[in-house]
């Protein structure tokens, strides 16, 4: 569907040589203007002047140009996605004010692989999909692609969406959260992850990169419903600030398959902790008889020893 709010033609300038140019509606290209001069400056002038006369709004301008550029029919053509100083308007709430198609576990796949932040793993996804839809936001000068990135957060397997701009100059501009994610598009993003192994090797990750001189610490054992009653200590690793649950490996009997507790404490994930108290409180989550046996004592209230 072409616009109907748009002029025959209308006057702009080539942006990569300043020359006065020409824009007819429904077709690609531009022409030539026999108006032009040498100086790109009195060009925009000349634009400005003669769109004016002609009743042409700069929005209707840039309009033309992205419809010239990129067909007819894309939101960018539409002259109410823009401001009237002809700078498009930007949906940073992509969440309610966009028709998007669903994401299916057929599209979505990693793409340049991930990277471990603080509690949670961010993923840059690749989905052709995604990427034609977010386009049509309406790229500003200086921005060539979007790029489309997921937060998870293995310890309570949450999981949140967000999209960047990607400028020419290789930085990216601040996210904007997709806040509309169905039920089924977070299953379909977690489902993603446990089949690539994120949520263990975040885990394997907090573990492995203990370094010798890290403060690290675990009080006594415990028993608790997420390993199943199997004796567990809640790992922290102070320097880092990270905390994590492992099997008492006391409790293991020579032989013995554990594999399905570990998988366990893989699976609660690897948490905050940056003092005693978030200590406690990971504890106070894990039950009754964990904060019990591992807790660490509160601060004994001073005695006032005034008469």
């Amino acid at each position: 569907m072409q616009y109907n709010n748009l002029p025959d033609a209308c006057f702009s300038t080539n942006l990569m040589n300043g020359e006065l140019i020409v824009i007819k509606k429904g077709e690609s290209g531009y022409y030539p203007s026999n108006l032009s001069t040498n100086d790109p400056m009195k060009n925009r002038m000349l634009a400005d002047a003669h769109n004016a006369q002609l009743g042409i709004s700069k929005a209707q301008e840039a309009s033309m140009v992205c419809g010239s550029m990129f067909g007819w029919e894309v939101p960018a053509a539409d002259p109410q996605n823009y401001k009237e100083d002809g700078t498009p308007i930007i949906r940073n709430e992509f969440a309610g004010n966009y028709n998007r198609e669903p994401i299916t576990a057929d599209e979505l796949h990693f793409c340049d692989g991930f990277d471990i932040n603080g509690d949670h793993i961010t993923v840059l996804f690749e989905t052709r999909h995604y990427e034609a839809e977010l386009l049509d936001l309406r790229l500003r000068e200086g921005e060539d692609y979007v790029k489309l990135y997921g937060n998870y957060y293995p310890h309570d397997k949450s999981v949140e969406m967000y999209y960047c701009y990607h400028r020419t100059d290789g930085t990216e501009s601040d996210p904007t959260y997709i806040k509309d994610l169905t039920a089924d598009e977070r299953s379909v993003i977690r489902d993603c992850m446990r089949r690539n192994g994120l949520n263990d090797y975040i885990y394997e990750m907090a573990q492995m990169n203990v370094a010798p001189d890290d403060d690290t610490e675990s009080r006594a054992d415990f028993q608790c419903d997420q390993t199943e009653g199997f004796p567990t200590v809640l790992v922290v690793n102070w320097t880092k600030q990270q905390a994590w649950l492992e099997l008492n490996a006391s409790a293991i009997n020579d032989g013995e398959d554990v594999s399905k507790y570990e998988q366990l404490c893989k699976d609660w994930g690897v948490r905050s902790c940056t003092d005693e108290g978030d200590y406690n409180d990971l504890l106070k989550q894990l039950g009754d008889e964990a904060y019990e046996n591992a807790a660490f004592p509160a601060d004994d209230p001073e005695i006032d020893m005034s008469f």
